[in-house]
């Protein structure tokens, strides 16, 4: 599974939502404003947290 992927399925969860609160490097997916997913985006392939 690659990032888009990834965050493609978050996307379809319900109140899912996708910020940057960490820089550029960084991606978090969270739920009703709860982190459920952060994302590096700084080495490759992309590193779950």
């Amino acid at each position: 599974m690659n990032i888009e992927e990834v965050r493609e399925y978050c996307l379809t969860l319900r109140n899912t939502t996708e910020s940057q609160p960490f820089g550029e490097e960084h991606v978090v997916f969270k739920v009703e404003e709860k982190m459920f997913l952060p994302l590096t985006l700084a080495t490759y392939p992309p590193v779950l947290q």
